[in-house]
């Protein structure tokens, strides 16, 4: 009776313990797999950014000495690096649904350039029609968090 209860007991626990070590594994194995991804593009535009944020949908990185930023889509591997001497000021830009007041539709970074005739860079950071698995309130604190590391260092 005692070891039929114990044998019992151990496999609810795995039941319920081992998909949460499943979940922390499979996080971590992204995690790495961004970061690495974030080093490589670093190393081809030939920054080393002090400051990151790896998000699924967005990486950033940002060269205070080089003054340059860095931003990857890491489902398209496609990366694009801006220097922030060139950025005039940078702003959020943020879509509410009509019909919905308070949620978000979107969230981007506008950065506005110097010169007048090339368009802002603009940074999406959530977008309802390409990603509902993220938290839309979350982007926008991300978003807002850039903007004033950006913003401090023009």
């Amino acid at each position: 009776m005692d070891i039929s209860s114990t044998l019992i007991g151990m496999g609810m626990l795995f039941l319920f313990v081992g998909p949460i070590i499943f979940l922390i594994y499979s996080q971590k194995q992204n995690y790495t797999r961004l970061n690495k991804l974030l080093n490589q593009k670093s190393e081809e535009y030939s920054i080393k950014p002090d400051t990151t944020e790896l998000t699924p949908t967005i990486l950033l990185g940002l060269d205070a000495t080089l003054k340059k930023l860095l931003y990857v889509y890491p489902e398209h591997k496609q990366a694009m690096i801006v220097s922030l001497s060139d950025i005039k000021d940078c702003g959020i830009k943020k879509v509410n649904f009509k019909d919905l007041p308070g949620s978000i539709n979107f969230v981007s970074l506008i950065l506005n350039l110097k010169k007048r005739e090339e368009p802002a860079v603009e940074i999406v950071f959530y977008n309802e029609n390409d990603d509902s698995t993220t938290d839309s309130g979350a982007q926008l604190q991300l978003a807002n968090k850039w903007e004033k590391i950006i913003s401090r260092h023009l």
